[in-house]
């Protein structure tokens, strides 16, 4: 049996994240605590909110949702550069390697939209570490009897 459509978008998001030209292949589902030692660059995906649409504008076997993703940025940066400059750097690489796909290359998805990037979180250690996560919006639609279909 295929897996949940809200799995099936995980799985498209990393892959299509993996790899990017800064972070490579440092990603990771779900929420790490810390990146793993010697890692400067590390992007972790998880899942948010999975919010249905309003029942009145929907075909009735279908159900239509708004699934929110986190794509959290870890960078261990060097002291001679800001940390906002590798957090934006981040931000496009993520923003290039999605948006050309706006369906995730899966026939269900609708529409893929960016969301709000959250202020930058700092912490101390050999090196600046520095986390932000950014939001990302996927529409998509599954059987109200199986949401595999």
């Amino acid at each position: 049996m295929a897996d949940h459509r809200a799995e099936q978008i995980m799985k498209a998001f990393v892959a299509l994240l993996n790899p990017l030209p800064t972070t490579s292949d440092n990603i990771m589902r779900d929420r790490p605590y810390d990146i793993e030692s010697g890692v400067s660059t590390a992007l972790s995906v998880y899942e948010g909110i999975d919010d249905p649409l309003d029942d009145d504008d929907q075909v009735w076997p279908f159900h239509d949702s708004w699934l929110t993703i986190y794509v959290d940025i870890h960078a261990a940066i060097p002291s001679d550069t800001p940390i906002s400059e590798t957090l934006n750097l981040i931000r496009k690489e993520i923003t290039i390697a999605l948006m050309p796909q706006n369906a995730l290359g899966l026939g269900f998805v609708h529409d893929l939209r960016q969301g709000v990037a959250d202020d930058p979180e700092e912490g101390v250690g050999d090196k600046p570490i520095a986390k932000q996560r950014t939001e990302w919006k996927v529409k998509y639609r599954c059987s109200r009897t199986d949401p595999s279909a």
